[in-house]
């Protein structure tokens, strides 16, 4: 495994691996899967393919009303959430958690993960 690609395994394990984090994954905006730490079951490629097409379908949505940047898309069910952050042009971060996680708190671990991630992949 390439030093880039287990730093950022290393990064995605240590949001995954908080209590009340069902996973986290880095997939591309066409969505295919290409990095996973997912220990709850979960169909990563549907997973992957859902959520680039969420992502889309948000940045699609806001251009109606002339903004272009699209930071978060964030789902919310009666049991947990799934954030999908933009990492950079090729890559976006799911995560799903726990929905009595605090949101702000999560939100904190997500930054620094984004920051984490864009400091790997500035390396490469």
């Amino acid at each position: 495994m390439s030093d880039i690609r287990e730093h950022a395994v290393e990064v995605l394990a240590s949001l995954g691996e908080r209590e009340g984090v069902y996973g986290a994954c880095l997939v591309s905006r066409d969505g295919l899967p290409v990095l996973t730490h997912c220990p709850h079951p979960a169909d990563v490629d549907t997973l992957a393919a859902m959520g680039a097409a969420l992502m889309g379908a948000a940045e699609t949505s806001l251009l109606e009303f002339g903004d272009r940047n699209v930071e978060t898309v964030l789902i919310v069910s009666e049991g947990l959430r799934l954030v999908i952050l933009g990492v950079d042009d090729e890559l976006l971060l799911l995560a799903a958690m726990d929905r009595s996680i605090p949101i702000e708190s999560f939100d904190a671990d997500l930054q620094v993960c984004l920051s984490r991630l864009h400091e790997i992949l500035a390396g490469a």
